[in-house]
């Protein structure tokens, strides 16, 4: 299963929890801002993706919601790259690139993209 094929499933698993419309979903869709999802849909998509893919979910890991934390705790002289790369090693290297970059902007912009790498690692694919 490749990156598109994961996407297709992410797409269907989405539009079904949230009644937006595959055709308006790319991989730089992003979850909280464009999707306006709320905890509860996070978690009910979790469920699917777990039940879909066949891969245990770390709900936390996958949505990213410990990062900004993993940051404050490796201290004032941590290199924030480092740390996302660290804590989330299916993001590509220009992928934390551009989360470290967003840090400053305020907080980092999960997107379907990144959900779908974390699918493909959990399923050793990367």
């Amino acid at each position: 299963m490749d990156h598109n094929d994961i996407l297709a499933s992410l797409f269907a698993i989405v539009d079904e929890i949230m009644e937006c419309g595959q055709d308006k979903l790319t991989g730089r869709t992003r979850v909280m801002q464009d999707l306006a999802c709320e905890s509860i849909d996070l978690l009910e998509i979790g469920a699917r993706v777990a039940q879909a893919f066949h891969i245990r979910v770390d709900d936390d890991a996958m949505f990213l919601r410990s990062l900004r934390t993993k940051i404050e705790a490796s201290g004032q002289g941590a290199d924030a790259k480092t740390v996302i790369a660290e804590a989330y090693p299916w993001l590509s290297l220009g992928r934390v690139q551009e989360m470290a970059d967003s840090l400053a902007e305020g907080t980092p912009l999960l997107r379907l993209d990144d959900v779908a790498a974390y699918v493909a690692h959990c399923l050793g694919q990367r």
